[in-house]
């Protein structure tokens, strides 16, 4: 089973990315999406187990996308669990310092379903991989 973080506070776009997921999940490999709406959540699960992948919106109410990263990539355990960052911002500055913090992609939202299909697909393959 694949184990996905989503941190998205917006319910529709929650939505739409988990049903992207088990659109994409690999024949006989589920795909386990827990998602949580407030970036202290994701910080709270710092203590235990990492997911295969994290999916985190860069804003987020109790703590930033950005403050999420850097906790994720200071914790023994979470550091090479891939990250892939959304947001409504397309600015430069917010791509480098995801980037400088250790994001491993970076999706300006909206994306089209096709798009966030092919996206989450490329993913599993590439990052997540055959564990």
């Amino acid at each position: 089973m694949i184990r996905v973080l989503l941190a998205e506070d917006d319910p529709a776009h929650a939505t739409l990315t988990e049903f992207a997921f088990r659109e994409v999940a690999p024949p006989g490999e589920p795909i386990e999406v827990r998602t949580v709406a407030d970036g202290r959540d994701v910080v709270a699960a710092l203590d235990g187990a990492p997911p295969d992948l994290v999916v985190l919106d860069v804003r987020l109410p109790g703590a930033s996308g950005f403050d999420v990263l850097a906790a994720i990539r200071s914790t023994p355990g979470w550091q090479a669990t891939p990250v892939i960052m959304l947001s409504m911002s397309d600015r430069e500055e917010d791509r480098s310092r995801a980037a400088a913090l250790g994001a491993n992609d970076y999706v300006v939202k909206p994306i089209g379903f096709d798009a966030l299909e092919a996206l989450l697909r490329g993913v599993l393959t590439q990052w997540v991989g055959r564990r």
